[in-house]
C-alpha cells in the first residue's frame, strides 16, 4: 500500500500485513495505491467504506480533505513483444 500527495511526496509506502492496521491522518489530498483492493478495509472520515474491490485488484483512492474518495481501478500496463521490430 502508498499513499501519496498530489505533489509526488510519499506518506506511506509498506506492505500490510493480515489483521495488522496501518493509521494515517491527512492534512489534504491524497493517493491510495493498492495491490489488494480485497483485503484491504478502508475507514475514511472515521466511517467504514468497506472493501474496495476484489481480490488481487490494484485499486486508487482519491482522497480529499474533506472526507470525500473515488475509487478506481488501475489500467494494467500493455505488455510488450520484445520481437517485433
Amino acid at each position: 500500500m502508498s499513499v501519496v500527495t498530489p505533489d509526488g511526496v510519499k506518506l506511506l509506502e509498506r506492505v500490510l500485513q493480515p489483521g495488522a492496521p496501518a493509521s494515517l491522518q491527512l492534512d489534504g489530498p491524497a493517493r491510495v495505491r493498492t495491490g489488494n483492493a480485497g483485503g484491504l478495509v478502508m475507514n475514511v472520515a472515521g466511517k467504514s467504506v468497506g472493501s474496495i474491490g476484489p481480490h488481487g485488484a490494484v485499486r486508487d483512492v482519491e482522497l480529499d480533505k474533506d472526507g470525500t474518495f473515488r475509487v478506481a481501478p488501475v489500467a494494467p500496463k500493455p505488455l510488450t513483444d520484445s520481437s517485433t521490430p
